[in-house]
């Protein structure tokens, strides 16, 4: 005999003891149920969930500044569309958050105005320019900062403008800022 069935026998008259077991029992098996269900709901994304798409040229952190970033462009020699970076990017592709109630907003990142104008930064880059002169900027061949990777230095140290080399030409997926 389980607790139940003891707290039962104290309780509940002889008679009514198998009813009552029979009712924990379902009773337990309803909750068991019900709360599957709700955990079930809780996960599952809302009907009414809307997602909204930003495509995004200038990427600036919380600071809020377009000075002290990495400059990729979609042509070798610094030609082409350009798209600028501040801070860390662990995916160039962009990324996705919940701006509202039941809203999801991806932000795409993209090449502005010129050849490449409009082409998915990630994968695309052909070289860049760091308009720094504090910090050194360093792509990534993969998203989340690993794989090969080339670094610009400061602003007029005389590797802050370059093409990016054969392994990260249109292979290019993060950047980090140090």
């Amino acid at each position: 005999m389980n607790e139940l069935d003891l707290e039962a026998e104290k309780v509940i008259p002889p008679t009514r003891r198998k009813f009552a077991r029979r009712n924990i029992t379902l009773s337990m098996a309803s909750a068991s149920v019900m709360l599957a269900g709700t955990v079930l709901f809780a996960a599952a994304p809302s009907a009414s969930a809307s997602a909204a798409t930003t495509t995004v040229t200038y990427y600036v952190d919380h600071s809020g500044t377009f000075t002290d970033s990495l400059e990729l462009y979609y042509n070798s020699n610094e030609s082409g569309a350009s798209a600028y970076f501040h801070g860390n990017i662990n995916n160039y592709a962009g990324y996705s958050e919940y701006c509202e109630e039941a809203t999801v907003c991806e932000y795409v990142y993209v090449f502005s105005e010129g050849n490449g104008s409009g082409q998915a930064v990630k994968n695309n880059a052909a070289s860049g320019h760091n308009d720094s002169g504090v910090y050194e900027f360093t792509v990534f061949y993969n998203s989340g900062y690993s794989g090969p990777s080339q670094t610009f230095g400061v602003e007029y140290s005389g590797a802050s403008a370059q093409n990016l080399n054969s392994t990260l030409k249109n292979e290019n997926a993060s950047q980090t800022m140090h």
